[in-house]
This record gives structure tokens, sequence and C-alpha cells, in this order.
């Protein structure tokens, strides 16, 4: 069920890159490979997951909803990515860059769809979503990885 309506799903999927630049601009550097325990991301791989699960997930599945009638859609392992890829090595721009210019596409496949096309179907996670479900699942995991980092960056504040 949609939280909000899609044009302000929208909005909020087009800012995220702009927040995310803003917060790792706050963020103290110190923190970027931190681990506030070790279930949880790091801020840098927080950035990374968001990269990769926008790159081969999100826009893969837009892509796949709109071409495909009922697709099978994978749902990516992001913990094994981040351990597989080793996130906490690598650097944060070109993280940065990946889900900038993945978002950018995928807000152009969504730019302008008649009404029909939101409603157009697809399984995932042993379910059944429609478009505008999937737009709403991207609101929720930016949402989720934001508030990770951001906390991480609260807690240097007050350290």
């Amino acid at each position: 069920m949609a939280h909000e309506s899609l044009e302000e799903a929208i909005s909020k999927l087009a800012s995220t890159p702009e927040v995310i630049r803003e917060v790792f601009a706050r963020l103290d550097a110190g923190k970027l490979r931190s681990k506030p325990n070790s279930s949880l991301f790091s801020p840098l791989e927080d950035m990374w997951h968001l990269r990769d699960i926008e790159a081969e997930g999100y826009l893969t599945r837009i892509k796949r909803i709109l071409a495909e009638d009922m697709p099978v859609l994978e749902d990516l392992d992001g913990d094994r990515m981040a351990v597989d890829r080793r996130y906490n090595e690598l650097e944060l721009a070109p993280a940065i860059a990946g889900f900038v210019g993945a978002r950018a596409e995928s807000l152009a496949l969504l730019k302008g769809l008649p009404t029909e096309a939101w409603l157009r179907s697809a399984y995932f996670a042993n379910r059944v979503i429609d478009l505008r479900t999937l737009i709403d699942m991207m609101v929720d995991h930016d949402q989720g990885h934001l508030s990770s980092i951001e906390g991480v960056y609260v807690t240097s504040i007050a350290a």
C-alpha cells in the first residue's frame, strides 16, 4: 500500500542523491568505515549497498516490470554482496557516483508513465507486487539506509 502520493514518493527518490551528498559531507571521515556493531553496515558499506541495489536491483526490476508480463524478479542478498565485494575496502566517491547515475536512469524510466503502467505486476520475494509498490519499497530502502548512516553521524557528534 502506498505510504504517500506517487508524486511525493518520486520526489523523495529524486532528492535522495542530494541528501546522500549532504550526509556524507557532514560525516566524520573517521567514522566512514566504522560499524556500530558487527551485524550492521558501516556508512561506506551502506553507500555501496545503496549503489548496487539501485543499479542491479531496482533499475533492473523497473525495466523488467515495464517490458515483461509478470516477470519473476531477483531478490538480491545485500549482506552477501557486502562481504563478497568487500565494500568496506572500497572508496566512497565511486559508490555515490554510481548510485546517482543509476537513480537518474530509474527516474528517467518512471517519468511520464501512463496510469496503467503503475499497475504492471511482477513476482518478487514470494508475492505479487506492482510498479507502484516497488516505488514504495525504494523509498523505504533509501530511508532505512540514510537513517543508518545518519545514526553513525549522530553518534560521532556525541562522542
